[in-house]
């Protein structure tokens, strides 16, 4: 089960939403996920990349493979 569905079976995933006018004077409403969360993955990418010890022709072979998926 991925943290977030976790979150959401306990009620305690916060979304929030923005109402904005956009260009044709429309009202836009967005929702955001759980600014928490945002903060996590940050900070999760931040210590992945501090403790990957691999040489860097291995890291870039692996970010050009990530690149690839999306």
């Amino acid at each position: 089960m991925s943290l977030r569905s976790y979150l959401v079976q306990r009620g305690n995933w916060i979304e929030s939403s923005e109402t904005h006018i956009d260009a044709s004077q429309q009202l836009r409403t967005y929702t955001s996920g759980d600014r928490c969360m945002t903060i996590l993955r940050q900070i999760y990418h931040l210590v992945q990349e501090a403790y990957d010890d691999r040489r860097a022709n291995q890291k870039s072979e692996r970010e050009e493979k990530k690149s690839h998926l999306w």
